[in-house]
């Protein structure tokens, strides 16, 4: 039956249902809109004692079996569990690399003796890396937490001591396995926050030649003076997601706080070390603050092992530290962290204040760095396979920032309509369900008319 042969009786009755569907779904989409946006929370970023960790949240598997995987070159967070050892399998995405893992925890300043440990190695049991650390770690004021740790193909001696008939396990391995968990029995570190890094470092088509220990037995320091007149003000970073980064050659005016801990970076190439002093004019602004500690981190955040000052208020006016010279060899000095080019990290700490007077109070001080050749770029650099002579680490503050946006632009291209409307929170929520009932009333008006046209019609045939 083709429209123009129903009865105008049933013809009535079918323009008064089209508008009554248009208003049940209209009023639905309004009650979606209403009931889906979320009540306002808080920042999904761990926060702990005021430091704040970045990265994808994560849980690891409490058994082999149920291994996490983490993707290299990316940012995990995740929490300690009391007495349970977390496990996570990383794959690799190119031959031969050189996988690194670090891990930042924020620390309460205190001298508690909890310990945690963090091992890489491969699935047939075979131990590649590892680390033990506890929270003394007097050149972060004992407020922040950092290891490092790496596998690679062995070179020189090291591939000497491989056994012939199983090869080298944790340079060829398609996948390795971490596991980090409490070091004590009596330790408790549940819930504790803790930050991953992973970086995939390409093979090195030298490391024969480059397989041995440097000697910087010559390194001194160079007296850099401070530029007190032409000092540039600056605004710290409290974490690794906010840093502001300075340029070699300047002096810096800022002030800390009593348990403060505060960041800075400053890229460094193959072959340069980084000199960096930080001057405190007036050590008797805040007399119940004993200790104030100046740091150098590598790219992974990993703690240079070199020289560091703490500051006695009332003894000293200075703090002065430096890093060895980046070069790719010295992943063969124990004591070096320098191994790669990329964003270095200055930390300075404050402990916290004996008195209440003293908690607010500020502490002037001029940061000075300068970085300097030590030797050619090309003896230091490594000679990356398929010609990634620039690569390194994607951790510094502008390129997890653009890592983050672009993260988060993916993450809302796979969202369903419902999820976009969830995502935008409770005032947009409100508004759109305004919206879906200015629409309703719209939606009503039409019907009343209908029914009003078709009274008429009937009144005038």
């Amino acid at each position: 039956m083709g429209p123009q042969q129903i009865p105008d009786e049933e013809r009535g009755e079918m323009t008064i249902r089209f508008p009554c569907r248009t208003v049940a779904g209209v009023g639905l989409i309004g009650l979606l809109a209403a009931f889906s946006a979320p009540e306002a929370h808080a920042d999904d970023g761990t926060d702990h004692a005021g430091f704040t960790l970045g990265g994808t949240p994560v849980s690891g598997g409490t058994n082999l079996g149920d291994a996490t995987e983490l993707t290299p070159n990316a940012a995990y967070v995740d929490e300690f569990v009391h007495d349970q050892v977390l496990y996570y399998r990383i794959p690799r995405e190119m031959e031969s690399s050189t996988l690194h893992v670090s891990l930042t925890t924020p620390h309460d300043g205190s001298e508690d003796m909890d310990v945690y440990s963090m091992t890489l190695g491969t699935w047939d049991g075979e131990d590649c890396a590892s680390t033990t650390d506890s929270g003394m770690v007097t050149e972060t004021g004992e407020r922040l937490r950092t290891s490092h740790i790496s596998t690679g193909v062995a070179a020189g001696e090291a591939a000497e001591d491989l056994d012939e008939d199983e090869g080298d396990l944790c340079g060829e391995a398609d996948e390795l396995v971490l596991a980090v968990g409490e070091d004590w029995d009596e330790d408790d570190m549940g819930d504790r926050p803790f930050e991953l890094l992973i970086y995939e470092e390409p093979s090195n088509e030298e490391a024969e030649e480059m397989a041995e220990e440097p000697s910087y037995s010559d390194l001194d320091w160079t007296e850099m003076g401070r530029d007190i007149s032409g000092s540039i003000t600056t605004e710290p970073g409290n974490d690794f997601t906010d840093v502001p980064s300075l340029e070699a050659g300047s002096t810096y005016d800022t002030t800390i706080s009593p348990g403060e801990v505060q960041i800075y970076s400053i890229p460094m190439q193959w072959g340069e070390y980084l000199q960096t002093e930080a001057y405190f004019p007036d050590t008797g602004a805040v007399d119940s603050v004993d200790n104030v500690s100046l740091a150098v981190m590598n790219p992974l955040r990993g703690l240079h092992d070199g020289e560091y000052e703490s500051l006695s208020f009332g003894d000293t006016t200075e703090l002065r530290t430096a890093s060895d010279p980046v070069n790719w060899s010295n992943r063969y000095d124990s004591w070096a962290s320098s191994t790669l080019a990329g964003e270095y990290y200055l930390v300075v700490t404050a402990d916290g204040a004996g008195s209440s007077e003293d908690e607010e109070a500020e502490l002037d001080y001029l940061l000075t760095l300068q970085t300097y050749d030590w030797e050619d770029a090309d003896t230091a650099a490594p000679a990356y396979a398929d010609g990634l002579t620039d690569a390194q680490p994607p951790f510094g503050p502008q390129n997890e920032v653009a890592a983050a946006e672009a993260a988060e632009e993916e993450e809302r291209a796979q969202m369903t309509a419902l999820e976009r409307v969830r995502s935008m929170g409770e005032s947009t929520g409100l508004v759109m369900s305004m919206g879906a009932f200015a629409l309703l009333m719209m939606a009503t008006g039409s019907l009343f008319m209908v029914r009003a046209i078709r009274q008429h019609q009937r009144n005038n045939p």
